[in-house]
């Protein structure tokens, strides 16, 4: 059955132009999400980190599982980028920093890089879900606010679109193109040059084929629905059934044993950037609710909680009433000054 599409693109006469902007953002996606299994993935504990035979075997499985996944990922980025260049385009290279900043994304995709844990692989499988599924996103992930991208108001560049799942994306992507080959002919859509693009000559990812037509281009969209983000519940080695199994095991190894934990705890959400010592304080504190008195954590926990003492004592600027403390500095976003010796 095919998603449902947004209400915000059907009015929307397809360009190429708004078709380029769309493939931006689908290069972005598959760009962050490969990222984010990868992240998962090599915080996974290895054998001889306090794991049983048995457990050591499940995380060893689960990280090939969950690394295989990411290279599917980097095979979807590589069609998406086959698709632009046959269109007449750039392959799109960038991303944002992560977490992604509010926007970049719908509001139901939130895209950060965290620590494999029960709420992490429950995220995984919300992203990657069948649009009729009832799957819940995992605890930590609601969005930061609810807002809406789009406008059924014709403009004169493109605006992002809202889909509640990844699959409806591509299946919305599938639908413009289509629209707009159909408008301007075949041999006027596709002026791409083909020895542009990647084959199997030169990578070995699933579903990297040129692409020469419109037939070629929906297959490459339905190929990565298929394989990951939208696939069907009944696919068994879609994204989806592979974390949903990944899953099912962890539950089991946990009733085993309740202290089962497969992942590094040093390797914290990843929520802090630039100097930001508040951020990097509180996600050692929440580490530190997963595992009490680990001398780890606790050890590392107290190197922040000193840095931020410290930058809170040398770079006071009691002038002026803007801001007295580092702490202050940052509420304010303004940048705190450079010590000098």
């Amino acid at each position: 059955m095919a998603a449902q599409p947004s209400p915000s693109t059907e009015a929307i006469q397809p360009t190429r132009e708004r078709l380029f902007y769309s493939l931006c953002e689908a290069a972005e996606l598959e760009h962050t999400l490969m990222c984010t299994y990868l992240y998962a993935a090599f915080s996974l504990k290895c054998e001889g980190e306090g794991l049983s035979p048995a457990e050591a075997d499940a995380v060893s499985r689960w990280r090939r599982s969950i690394l295989n996944v990411a290279i599917d990922e980097m095979g979807h980025l590589a069609a998406v980028w086959n698709i632009t260049s046959a269109l007449g385009g750039v392959p799109y290279f960038g991303r944002d920093n992560f977490p992604l900043n509010v926007g970049r994304m719908p509001a139901g995709i939130v895209v950060k890089l965290a620590p494999f844990n029960p709420d992490t692989l429950q995220h995984f499988i919300y992203l990657e879900r069948p649009h009729d599924s009832d799957e819940p996103e995992g605890n930590g992930f609601a969005p930061e606010r609810i807002y809406s991208r789009g406008s059924m108001m014709p403009l004169l560049t493109p605006m992002p679109i809202d889909y509640e799942t990844v699959g409806t994306f591509y299946d919305t992507l599938g639908r413009n193109l289509r629209c707009f080959t159909e408008t301007i002919g075949e041999k006027a859509a596709f002026c791409g040059e083909p020895g542009l693009q990647l084959s199997p000559a030169e990578v070995d990812l699933n579903g990297v084929d040129r692409v020469i037509c419109s037939k070629t281009a929906l297959a490459a969209f339905d190929a990565i629905i298929v394989q990951g983000e939208g696939a069907p519940k009944h696919a068994t080695d879609s994204h989806f059934a592979r974390f949903c199994a990944i899953r099912q095991e962890f539950l089991k190894l946990r009733e085993a044993n309740p202290a089962f934990t497969p992942a590094s705890l040093l390797l914290g959400e990843l929520v802090y950037r630039d100097g930001d010592l508040d951020g990097a304080i509180s996600t050692y504190e929440r580490a530190l609710k997963f595992a009490p008195g680990n001398p780890d954590i606790t050890a590392r926990l107290a190197t922040w909680r000193t840095e931020a003492d410290v930058q809170s004592k040398f770079m006071a600027r009691p002038t002026n009433g803007a801001w007295t403390s580092f702490r202050d500095a940052r509420a304010a976003n303004w940048p705190p000054p450079t010590i000098r010796s």
